[in-house]
């Protein structure tokens, strides 16, 4: 994980700022980079997951559409530092005076559900973080009723990774085509990976949920190579 940082050369409306948010979701989905959070003020503070080429390809293309934008020349430098601490870093893009739910230019409100916008998709930390933690160390105040709202992971691409593909990628991984009853052990740890249900996974090899559970009890070495296959453009070319 890295967090991207590059001026925005002043003061813009806030359709600039929608638009480069937009910009920076388009770019990053391209490239197989996931788009973890942001901080939008003189400069724009950007935490990008992925290949370090695809973060580096993500950010200039994102710079080059936002001066076109700007109908102006190429923007400031970019600065780069490696993220070792992801919450800590959530939480430092989401610190504000008045409380980190103040500004609507930060990934907080998106993160807690008080936005749902086509530029953010809060699910990208489902199982890796706690909303209310980071509200906290944010300095954030009571929460009403409600919110935030369980934090659940989604099929992650929704545009690739159905339920067959995740069973072909399992097989690629393994070397085996994807019959042989050797995938089905990666297979259950995929799909549960990627957001699918015990019963949508039995349906998919004609097993059991039983037996899917009990697949996903045992320990799965390869679950990280088939996870990092499935988001791949390249890597999901298989038999």
């Amino acid at each position: 994980m890295e967090l991207v940082e590059f001026s925005l050369g002043g003061a813009v409306r806030p359709s600039f700022r929608y638009d480069l948010l937009r910009r920076v979701r388009r770019c990053a989905d391209a490239r197989d980079v996931r788009f973890m959070g942001f901080a939008l003020a003189a400069r724009a503070a950007l935490l990008l997951e992925g290949d370090p080429e695809a973060v580096v390809c993500t950010v200039q293309a994102v710079k080059a559409g936002t001066s076109r934008a700007r109908g102006s020349g190429p923007l400031g430098s970019t600065r780069t530092y490696a993220v070792y601490d992801p919450l800590g870093a959530l939480v430092a893009l989401h610190r504000h005076p008045d409380g980190p739910l103040a500004s609507p230019w930060t990934s907080h409100r998106d993160l807690m559900g008080f936005r749902e916008a086509d530029f953010f998709d809060r699910s990208v930390w489902a199982g890796r973080i706690d909303p209310r933690r980071v509200h906290v160390d944010a300095g954030g105040g009571p929460l009403p009723r409600g919110f935030p709202p369980p934090l659940e992971r989604r099929v992650w691409p929704a545009s690739a990774a159905d339920v067959a593909l995740c069973l072909r990628v399992s097989a690629a991984v393994l070397g085996v085509v994807p019959e042989s009853r050797r995938a089905l052990r990666l297979f259950s740890h995929l799909g549960r990976h990627a957001g699918y249900r015990q019963v949508d996974l039995a349906d998919a090899v004609l097993l059991s949920t039983r037996r899917i559970r009990q697949l996903q009890r045992e320990d799965e070495p390869l679950l990280a190579v088939a996870a990092r296959s499935l988001r791949d453009r390249r890597l999901r070319r298989v038999p």
